[in-house]
């Protein structure tokens, strides 16, 4: 929590990170249970591959949607009236 995040220009493994970083930032704030897998991942733990995803698999529920929203707002856009809840429901 509370990370400083490195200024542009970054490379494209940067941004990845960096954009990592703000929303895992996030979730711990809200203490939201949360992976991070991908290529990415792999290469952190030392098997390199030429892909350059991110998968997040996070434990979010209705009641956090707002809240996600509001935290990242002033770096991404996101409509937390978009539907979320009319598309996902709860296991």
């Amino acid at each position: 929590m509370g990370r400083t995040l490195p200024k542009r220009p970054m490379t494209m493994q940067g941004d990845a990170i960096h954009v990592i970083l703000l929303v895992t930032d996030v979730f711990e704030k809200m203490h939201i249970p949360y992976a991070v897998g991908g290529s990415i991942s792999s290469s952190v733990h030392g098997v390199m591959r030429s892909t350059m995803d991110v998968d997040i698999l996070a434990d979010m529920r209705q009641e956090h949607i707002s809240g996600f929203v509001e935290a990242l707002s002033t770096a991404f856009y996101a409509d937390d009236a978009a539907g979320f809840g009319s598309r996902y429901e709860e296991c």
